[in-house]
């Protein structure tokens, strides 16, 4: 599940500077039925890119922007990552198409065309093996596809980000936060941050939220132009957000592009229509820094992720599930570095479980700029490790009643990036609970 981070406020952040000329702040008193966050707004000179990791999330989560930018003659881009389920394909494409056209951008869509609910996949053991859709197809096969014939692999992926991006040049890219519920989102905010990272590139970046275990959010979770989008209650405290206002207007235009996703209107239009507020909610995203530490032993916390906000676990006939929540419930995420080698741990409620699985994915970028990929998997005091790009071997494991400690033999340098995230898989094997990815700078 996607969780959320309360950066401890010992840390150095970086890019906040960057930040800060992008917002206007707003008064801090609490008016009736409005909400108080920084007004983000854009310059002539800005370059917005929004990636989207479904066609639809481009308008649910920024259609306001978008026709904003438009209007004002600011260069703006969308970037959609999956081509919506291979049956489903061009309708989706046409669907993105149309609404976007609505809002005034006839070009500058780009269409990846890999797999829906399989980039998780991309993200582990098939980050250089092409992963198989449940059609049997593994290469990108849509003549709208910007890489027709690309392999559905991590690398592929990666690769198509860092050149849209690098191309296009935004001064702000806005893509899932990755505490967001759903899967694709979660993978997505992730590769985005490693494009990021391995281009060294340096711009405003801000996440949006459509997925959530809260229920109802939004809520109202229907049609409701008159209510303010605000942040998920398990949310709100944890990050630093900003919001977009909307006109009368400006909902009229986005419930019209909204509209235009007719496949997934069938689904509940309500939700879809949610998105319909007189502001758009952002998270601002950046990376924190860590030094090496002289110390050895247990590493330093540099996230907390909120209690009692795992997938609600059920025993139904669709989820199978009758594990604890306390012991899939991730809380604490630490990371420490020194020149013995590298630290890593999760904490989680109650009692870690023999019959979980726990996680922790690693993007590293060197200073180099070399790569490697390593998921480490814990399951009843072992451990198995998928990695690209390393090879590692004779890990230092420590399991405490509700802890996992994990020494990499990795010396890390300065000018290294890690990209890390923790999840917990449920005895059924399904995910419940996930960290936010963190891009993590070794100074």
């Amino acid at each position: 599940m996607n969780l959320k981070k309360t950066l401890i406020l010992t840390l150095i952040l970086l890019g906040g500077i960057l930040f800060i000329s992008a917002f206007v702040h707003i008064p801090s008193a609490i008016q009736s039925g409005k909400t108080v966050y920084p007004l983000l707004s854009f310059k002539k000179s800005d370059r917005v890119m929004i990636i989207a990791p479904h066609p639809d999330d481009e308008a649910l989560a920024a259609a306001g922007i978008i026709r904003y930018c438009v209007n004002h003659n600011i260069p703006v881009k969308v970037v959609i990552v999956t081509n919506g389920g291979s049956d489903l394909a061009w309708q989706r494409h046409a669907e993105s198409l149309e609404a976007m056209k609505k809002l005034g951008l006839n070009d500058n869509i780009t269409f990846l065309d890999y797999p829906q609910v399989g980039l998780t996949h991309l993200l582990t053991q098939n980050w250089n093996k092409p992963y198989m859709d449940p059609k049997g197809i593994s290469h990108s096969m849509n003549k709208f596809s910007h890489n027709p014939g690309a392999p559905y692999t991590g690398e592929s992926l990666a690769m198509e980000l860092e050149d849209v991006i690098y191309d296009f040049k935004p001064t702000v890219i806005i893509y899932p936060d990755s505490n967001d519920l759903h899967q694709d989102h979660w993978a997505t905010s992730a590769f985005v941050e490693y494009a990021i990272t391995k281009l060294n590139y340096n711009c405003t970046t801000l996440g949006y939220m459509i997925h959530t275990p809260s229920n109802p959010w939004p809520s109202p979770r229907s049609y409701s132009p008159s209510s303010y989008l605000t942040p998920p209650s398990y949310l709100s405290a944890q990050e630093n957000w900003v919001e977009f206002p909307l006109t009368e207007k400006d909902e009229e235009f986005k419930a019209s592009a909204i509209k235009s996703y007719k496949s997934q209107l069938k689904k509940g239009s309500y939700f879809l229509l949610s998105f319909v507020r007189k502001n758009e909610l952002f998270s601002i995203q950046h990376p924190i820094t860590i030094s090496k530490n002289s110390s050895t032993g247990y590493p330093n916390l540099i996230f907390k992720d909120p209690e009692n906000d795992v997938k609600k676990l059920t025993t139904s006939i669709e989820t199978g599930i009758k594990t604890s929540e306390s012991s899939v419930d991730l809380t604490n995420i630490s990371f420490e570095t020194n020149n013995n080698g590298t630290w890593i741990s999760l904490q989680t409620k109650d009692k870690i479980s023999a019959n979980n699985i726990y996680k922790f994915h690693l993007l590293i970028i060197y200073g180099n700029n070399t790569t490697a990929v390593m998921d480490i998997q814990i399951k009843n005091g072992k451990y198995h490790i998928n990695q690209y790009g390393t090879t590692l071997s004779n890990l230092t494991f420590i399991n405490t009643r509700n802890a996992i400690i994990i020494k990499i033999p990795i010396i890390f340098k300065k000018g290294d990036n890690v990209i890390l995230s923790a999840e917990a898989i449920d005895s059924k094997g399904k995910s419940t609970d996930r960290s936010p990815w963190q891009i993590i700078k070794i100074t």
